[in-house]
């Protein structure tokens, strides 16, 4: 029974090892639900939110402005 049926000790680490892993991915993106379904309130109802994704996302300005972008090179080996 300790190495010939399927409840042996090596199957049932296995099977635990992957509990473990799923409880944290479900775990991960049960958050990262909560942090995306706070963002779309926010851009729904919050005007400097709605600015502030208008400005660095979709680079739009005010008519007095000017707009930089500042992007980084990776150095060559």
């Amino acid at each position: 029974m300790f190495f010939f049926d399927r409840y042996d000790v090596a199957t049932q680490i296995g099977y635990q090892q992957e509990r473990n892993k799923l409880e944290q991915e479900k775990a991960f993106y049960s958050s990262e639900t909560e942090n995306i379904e706070k963002a779309i309130k926010d851009a729904q109802y919050n005007p400097s939110e709605i600015q502030r994704i208008a400005r660095e996302k979709y680079k739009m300005k005010k008519a007095n402005e000017d707009v930089y972008v500042i992007t980084e090179i990776d150095p060559k080996d």
